[in-house]
């Protein structure tokens, strides 16, 4: 298991071999969600480059199917204004 500076170095070396371009924010996420596991760190990034060579944290999310933080909060107004939508 590696560190999160580790992580994001090996992920950011390989991204710049590959011509992907990576926000720092993406790279964070991908740290952050391979928890120190570098071949899961890299399987990420493979996956989510396969959508784009531009990586920001909100494919990162979209990706790994974690809802944003923009999206926590509008569920978390809605619930504490008790609004109900019925899909």
């Amino acid at each position: 298991m590696l560190r999160n500076y580790q992580n994001i170095t090996f992920i950011k070396n390989i991204a710049l071999k590959e011509n992907i371009t990576i926000t720092d924010k993406a790279l964070d996420i991908i740290s952050e969600i391979s928890n120190g596991d570098l071949r899961k760190g890299i399987n990420f990034l493979q996956s989510i480059s396969m959508k784009s060579s531009h990586i920001d944290e909100n494919i990162c999310f979209e990706s790994a199917g974690i809802p944003t933080n923009q999206e926590i909060n509008t569920i978390y107004n809605l619930l504490l204004n008790k609004v109900l939508l019925i899909f």
